[in-house]
């Protein structure tokens, strides 16, 4: 069961300018335990979902019939959280190279790099396994960076 977003557990979220326009009214339980990084709760959420994990994570949009991954990772950007992004990060099979244009676009603005997060993303198995399985061409561009 989600809390609603009145709740006081948004009251510290809804005040933090890094995160109050990341749709606060849909964070499920993950979103909330990675603002608050609480690492222990997360790594339980995500095992506990198994394959499901995406699940755990995605914000559904039912008018534009979309679904939103990605704000868990941009919530980890946004705090420049290195231990919540990586723990998120090197869970198998969850992200793409639409993922990895993201994670990078986002940390081109100066405001939200972080150069703890870029590291894991530059060494990270997960990255790897993107770039082997992705067109030559994009992986000819990054490796130029």
């Amino acid at each position: 069961m989600r809390p609603s977003a009145a709740s006081v557990e948004f009251k510290d979220a809804r005040e933090d300018p890094r995160v109050n326009k990341l749709k606060l009214h849909q964070w499920k339980p993950l979103h909330l335990m990675l603002y608050y990084e609480r690492q222990q709760m997360i790594e339980d959420i995500l095992e506990f979902s198994g394959s499901s994990g995406k699940l755990a994570m995605t914000i559904d949009n039912k008018k534009k019939m979309t679904k939103d991954e990605f704000l868990c990772l941009k919530i980890c950007i946004a705090l420049k959280s290195k231990f919540s992004f990586h723990a998120l990060w090197k869970e198998p099979n969850l992200w793409t190279i639409k993922h990895l244009y993201l994670v990078l676009n986002e940390l081109k603005d100066p405001e939200m790099y972080s150069e703890d997060i870029h590291k894991i993303v530059l060494k990270s198995a997960t990255t790897q396994d993107i770039l082997q399985f992705c067109d030559p061409e994009i992986r000819k561009e990054y490796e130029k960076v």
